[in-house]
């Protein structure tokens, strides 16, 4: 029968020591160099950050003192006063047209229509010759006048029949018709001769108008039975 002896011994065994001065001095200069680095990325990044910080004072400083110039013009600058009347007026002029339009969309009274639509009927009528100088309608749509100047008077009935196709004309007969015609006017006159004295003027007279009145045949009717 065999049996086996262990002669090994770890006390026996070669110890070897970290804490030699090749060691420390190996882990010091690992330790000296990583501080090294790291000191010269921290300068690097350190600088790095200031000038970025330079920079963004400049701009702060160059906006400050743009904004400082303009608080100072905005200080110095003084209302325009022809400026300021020139806006109280087109503040008015629109205020003023509102009303006026108010007043054109409004309707006239019961089964009437607004004034507006009385106005645009003319004005799809009212081109060339004749033309109107003055409307005036009453609240109910029935005393209504129409006064213009023409021409040529034999373009009134053709004028009248225009307008009774308008739908808002419609109901509305024009058989009663005043007719005045006006005095021709003469031109200024004009000097010929070359300039001698005494030298002959002549003087072109201006075409002839003529001014009319229409009206309904039921509201001349009414203004006749109202007469004593």
């Amino acid at each position: 029968m065999s049996q086996q002896i262990n002669l090994y011994d770890a006390a026996l065994e070669r110890q070897r020591d970290w804490l030699t001065f090749v060691n420390v001095a190996a882990g010091g200069a690992t330790l000296l160099a990583l501080f090294l680095a790291w000191g010269s990325w921290t300068h690097w990044r350190a600088s790095d950050l200031e000038a970025a910080s330079t920079a963004v004072a400049a701009s702060l400083q160059q906006l400050r003192d743009q904004a400082a110039s303009l608080d100072t013009q905005i200080k110095a600058m003084t209302p325009n006063p022809q400026l300021a009347d020139e806006l109280a007026g087109a503040r008015l002029t629109v205020e003023n047209r509102r009303a006026v339009l108010a007043v054109l969309q409004k309707g006239l009274g019961p089964g009437a229509a607004s004034f507006a639509d009385y106005l645009r009927g003319l004005a799809r009528q009212g081109t060339g010759d004749p033309w109107l100088t003055g409307f005036s309608v009453d609240a109910d749509g029935n005393a209504m006048e129409i006064r213009g100047r023409t021409l040529d008077p034999a373009t009134v009935p053709d004028y009248i029949r225009r307008l009774n196709n308008e739908k808002v004309f419609q109901g509305q007969t024009f058989g009663a018709l005043q007719m005045k015609s006006a005095a021709s006017e003469a031109a200024p006159a004009s000097q010929t001769g070359g300039g001698q004295a005494g030298a002959e003027q002549t003087a072109s007279p201006q075409p002839a108008f003529s001014d009319f009145v229409l009206v309904p045949v039921k509201t001349a009717q009414t203004s006749a039975e109202k007469r004593p």
